[in-house]
């Protein structure tokens, strides 16, 4: 069996906060679970915090592990689609 961390993404996931949740996502690599972040707090998400989602799924194909984004509004799937990540990354949508 697999084993799974969940992490909560931060209210926004910018430019301006992309970097201590790098850090934080980065220590648990070491643990070799999958990781599901958690996106019901996300407000707001701008390019950098999609390119960082992006840096870390190929991060995390390379160590075998995978990532899903949970509970993704959709305003946040409007915008992972506008910019044509959707097929990228692996999310469910909230229950509204």
């Amino acid at each position: 069996m697999v084993k799974e961390l969940t992490l909560e993404l931060p209210k926004e996931l910018t430019i301006f906060t992309i970097y201590p949740f790098k850090e934080e996502v980065i220590s648990k690599l070491e643990e070799k679970k999958n990781l599901i972040f958690d996106c019901y707090q996300v407000e707001r998400l701008d390019a950098a915090g999609i390119q960082l989602l992006l840096s870390l799924e190929k991060t995390f194909l390379k160590e075998k592990i995978s990532l899903k984004l949970d509970n993704i509004s959709k305003e946040i799937e409007e915008t992972l689609k506008l910019l044509g990540v959707n097929e990228i990354l692996d999310y469910e949508m909230r229950e509204e």
